[in-house]
């Protein structure tokens, strides 16, 4: 048994999952962060095309999230071997 689908399944969640979770944190916070000297992805505060980029990971979210009942498990069905 490997560990590479495992170790792929954490890096595809946290990455997905982090850009648009802390953008929103980031947006909500912008003036609070910029105040207390904290720079803010992206440091500019709230853009569109930070949306952008916000709304596709986001929707890149539900194929990768549904992908493991497909392949066999968040294993990527590597379980048996």
């Amino acid at each position: 048994m490997t560990i590479f689908p495992l170790v792929a399944g954490s890096f595809r969640d946290t990455v997905l999952l982090a850009v648009p979770h802390f953008w929103a944190i980031a947006w909500i916070a912008h003036k609070d962060y910029s105040a207390a000297g904290f720079k803010c992805c992206p440091p500019t505060g709230p853009t569109k095309y930070s949306a952008i980029q916000a709304i596709i990971y986001s929707l890149l979210l539900v194929p990768v999230g549904v992908l493991p009942y497909f392949v066999g498990g968040e294993d990527g069905g590597m379980s048996g071997m």
